[in-house]
């Protein structure tokens, strides 16, 4: 058995590797996506809201407004809250990307060398060919 084919499970192993890394690189993404949603739904409540509230103000008491303005701290503090969750999968993202990178260079790599070793040996079997061509023209031309 040729090292060629000999090495080809382990370039199978850095493919597998290689979908692995790239499937969690897909679920963290879609992840991110959806906490990137639930930010731009808080920040669209929050203005929704306060709008809302300023058009109401005249005539609300000093309790209402305290209520309302502890409610916008509240949304406040839940879209702060979101923004450290984005950063924090983005870490996580990023290192999951980088793990994909490795699995990606580490699969190419191990690709590349057994297409090497496959053209070493076709010409090693090419060459041992041409010396039995000429061995057997060199018999021939003897008798």
């Amino acid at each position: 058995m040729a090292k060629s084919d000999r090495l080809q499970v382990v370039v199978d192993m850095a493919r597998r590797e290689e979908d692995a890394a790239a499937e969690k690189l897909a679920t963290i993404q879609k992840q991110l996506n959806n906490e990137i949603s639930r930010l731009r739904d808080l920040e669209e409540y929050y203005g929704q809201y306060e709008q809302s509230q300023q058009m109401l103000r005249t005539g609300v008491n000093a309790q209402d407004l305290a209520r309302i303005r502890n409610f916008l701290q509240q949304l406040a503090m839940a879209k702060q809250a979101q923004m450290l969750q984005i950063q924090r999968v983005e870490g996580v993202q990023r290192q999951a990307r980088e793990a994909w990178q490795a699995c990606h260079l580490k699969h190419k790599l191990m690709k590349d060398m057994i297409a090497r070793y496959k053209t070493e040996e076709q010409a090693v079997l090419d060459k041992n060919e041409q010396k039995m061509l000429d061995e057997w023209f060199n018999s021939q031309n003897d008798r």
